[in-house]
């Protein structure tokens, strides 16, 4: 199933951050325009960098990979091979 193609809830999202081992923040591409105009430079709880990443998927840097439970941030398209 294709990662964009349905909404995920706050819960899920908590869970692939956990899988992943990062924060809301650290998965967001801070060169897209949104960001810079909107995000750059300003302080939220994670709860909140959880809201935007919940509401604005296209900002997040790069595919997310799931597979049994694991998570993996694709950020170089053979990383597909260490999941």
């Amino acid at each position: 199933m294709e990662f964009s193609s349905s909404r995920k809830t706050a819960t899920q999202w908590k869970q692939i951050l956990i899988s992943l081992g990062l924060n809301p923040k650290d998965i967001l591409d801070k060169s897209k325009p949104y960001h810079q105009k909107n995000l750059r430079g300003r302080e939220f709880e994670d709860r909140d960098w959880l809201n935007v990443v919940m509401n604005n998927p296209n900002l997040i840097r790069s595919p997310i990979a799931l597979r049994a439970g694991k998570a993996m941030l694709l950020d170089n398209p053979t990383d597909i091979y260490y999941l």
